[in-house]
């Protein structure tokens, strides 16, 4: 691995802290092996032709884990978690091609709650996360869509932004009674404390009405017809948006053509 992709990998996966320059790096058996000056651990991961793949776990100075990142051919690829010097999870996120996506979760540091468990004989306090801190939700190019930020005393203090209806096609063209299929992105946020959110849309067609229910546990919502008769149809779908008992619109249209080719 090059001096350069090296400090590059540094600055992603130990965000928050100062580039440290003087590491020592060692492979061993297909895992690199990162120490400090101190001869303190600070990055262990899976190299596969010379490349990261697999889990990468990060260290702070003490030794204490700091953040846990996926890598597929050097581009983060999967979940990432990040830590506290408590212990208490910070954050969690996804990433995909190198780039944040969906849900990213910050809470508070502290002790809102924990329960003792028992490893190999001995006895450990686990910490469960504190309150949400900021919900984001990311699109596939990185941009946040969607922001919530709370007090500790889980209180919302800032929004910006709402989840909204985004199909995938804006015309379908088809043969009559040739059944057709359109699909919506409608990400549908976790069930955390603070967030309560339900979402369904209704569609408007020539000779329809249809209201589809959206899978909380689903990113993509479909729906079928079909059409008998030559001609062109605007159909028009309504997300209605239910959060913590305020209700928003979004609307978006399709149009579908039937003839004969």
């Amino acid at each position: 691995m090059k001096p350069l992709e090296f400090c590059i990998l540094l600055f992603v996966i130990i965000s928050c802290q100062e580039q440290n320059h003087g590491l020592r790096e060692v492979v061993k058996s297909d895992t690199l092996y990162a120490y400090d000056v101190n001869n303190i651990l600070r990055l262990k991961g899976p190299i596969v032709n010379s490349m990261k793949n697999g889990k990468f776990d990060a260290f702070d100075s003490l030794g204490n884990i700091h953040s846990n990142a996926n890598y597929v051919n050097d581009t983060l690829s999967g979940y990432y978690k990040e830590y506290y010097p408590s212990g208490i999870v910070k954050s969690d996120a996804y990433y995909v091609n190198g780039l944040p996506y969906g849900e990213e979760l910050v809470f508070y540091d502290g002790y809102q709650d924990s329960m003792a468990v028992q490893i190999e004989g001995k006895w450990f306090i686990a910490p469960y996360a504190t309150n949400l801190k900021e919900y984001n939700y990311r699109d596939l190019r990185g941009k946040i869509m969607y922001q919530r930020s709370y007090d500790e005393k889980g209180d919302l203090i800032s929004k910006r932004g709402r989840i909204f209806l985004a199909q995938f096609f804006n015309k379908i063209t088809l043969h009559p009674n040739e059944p057709f299929e359109q699909a919506w992105l409608i990400p549908a946020p976790s069930r955390t404390k603070q967030i309560d959110v339900e979402q369904h849309f209704v569609i408007y067609g020539p000779n329809t009405k249809d209201t589809v229910y959206i899978h909380p546990d689903s990113l993509v919502t479909r729906w079928n017809d079909s059409l008998s008769d030559i001609g062109t149809y605007k159909y028009e779908a309504v997300a209605y948006l239910i959060e913590n008992g305020n209700t928003e619109l979004d609307t978006s249209t399709f149009i579908v053509e039937i003839k004969n080719y």
